[in-house]
């Protein structure tokens, strides 16, 4: 599948944020291209440490709770202005709303889980790698 986007995606975003995200991200960026991932190596040293291995890339990051514009406390790191997150988001809800509607983007499919064992699972499983593609969702 790398070959078919080889060198031609401008903008990617990369929700998995790991190593191997990150190199096959590398392989389909656009010379000169945005890689997008969660959080920052510089400020947290966690399972979300990805580097793309492109010197020519231009590498933002985000997590989503700083999209509300108010300060954020996680791992450690506080980020007290969040107002540039938050005007973005706008943004982004406003283009990203009418391609959901229009089924030309599609959300991950739901994994239902119940009861507090479900979430015992659920998070076992993520630490672990197993589950992939799937939105956790969780009845009590």
């Amino acid at each position: 599948m790398a070959t078919q986007y080889n060198n031609k995606m401008h903008s990617i975003w990369d929700t998995i944020s790991l190593e191997a995200s990150a190199n096959f991200c590398a392989k389909i960026l656009a010379p000169g291209g945005k890689y997008g991932k969660f959080f920052s190596p510089k400020d947290v040293n966690n399972i979300y440490d990805a580097r793309i291995p492109r010197e020519d890339a231009e590498v933002s990051y985000t997590a989503a709770y700083t999209a509300l514009g108010d300060p954020v406390e996680k791992l450690g790191v506080r980020l007290d202005d969040n107002t540039a997150d938050f005007e973005f988001h706008k943004k982004w809800i406003t283009a990203i709303e009418p391609l959901l509607a229009a089924k030309k983007i599609k959300t991950h499919p739901l994994q239902i889980l119940s009861g507090f064992e479900g979430i015992l699972y659920g998070l076992a499983a993520v630490k672990s790698g197993t589950i992939s593609g799937y939105k956790l969702v969780y009845t009590i």
